[in-house]
């Protein structure tokens, strides 16, 4: 799609927790903005902390007169959202069911990254049930997903993204995107209020049909970092026992924070 008048001149971070969807997103905005050199991926993942962050964000506004967009799981501090605010980016984050989120960790580490040493030390369980569990129940503090500095990875899942998720805090509501809306799960309509709500908050305007050209758009197979793109499959990975886990660490409270409907 050519990019929607306007949409060149943005500076965007394309933020969420890891396996929460962020290809979902930033297929949206690659649709938004056009193709081009917007994307940095030095940019990913904050690997030096804050300042290290700040500092790409400063390279990319030197390397692309024009917009551009950054992906990642960066963490809220005071200091990258006064950074962020200065050099006028606009955030917005993708959130995900966590029991989905959780059963999506445990097929990243074991098909696609299975040498890691977080991976290797989850595969030395016996089952993926019990590797189940201990992802729900924290993982070793060895960066699974490699440079993620601003997460906790020994803590359990529910609290697990709690820098990443106080983004939430400091967005207005359009600004926070549940993956299973923006995927379609929940139906067109969700899907179109999901891609009004990300334009409006850009500062855009798109008729209806282009709105529905947007949405069809996002669900792309072939793009670099779609995976799975399912939605709903912990209903059928999930056991007993991983159902009452996840409702003791409090994961039933903190998916509710997102409209998601309580562990049956």
């Amino acid at each position: 799609m050519e990019p929607l008048i306007g949409a060149e001149r943005l500076r965007i971070l394309v933020n969420s927790c890891p396996k929460a969807g962020t290809h979902l997103l930033l297929e949206l905005i690659r649709n938004i903005v056009g193709d081009g050199p917007w994307l940095d991926d030095r940019d990913v993942k904050s690997p030096h902390g804050d300042a290290g962050f700040l500092t790409g964000i400063d390279q990319s506004i030197a390397t692309h007169q024009s917009g551009f967009a950054i992906k990642g799981h960066i963490p809220w501090s005071p200091r990258i959202e006064a950074g962020v605010d200065e050099q006028g980016l606009r955030v917005l984050l993708i959130v995900r069911d966590l029991r989905d989120v959780a059963c999506s960790t445990l097929r990243w580490m074991r098909d696609l990254s299975p040498d890691w040493p977080a991976s290797r030390s989850l595969l030395a369980l016996p089952t993926d049930q019990s590797r189940l569990i201990r992802i729900l129940e924290g993982l070793t503090n060895e960066h699974p997903f490699d440079l993620d500095s601003g997460i906790n990875w020994a803590a359990p899942l529910p609290t697990r993204y709690d820098r990443l998720i106080r983004w939430a805090d400091r967005l207005p509501a359009e600004a926070v995107i549940r993956y299973e809306d923006l995927l379609g799960a929940n139906g067109a309509r969700d899907q179109h209020a999901a891609v009004s709500g990300v334009l409006n908050h850009l500062g855009l305007d798109a008729d209806e049909a282009t709105v529905g050209r947007l949405a069809q758009s996002v669900f792309n197979p072939g793009a670099i970092t779609f995976h799975t793109g399912s939605a709903g499959g912990w209903e059928i990975e999930f056991s007993a026992e991983h159902r009452r886990r996840f409702i003791e660490l409090g994961g039933d409270e903190a998916n509710a924070r997102f409209g998601y409907l309580p562990t049956r």
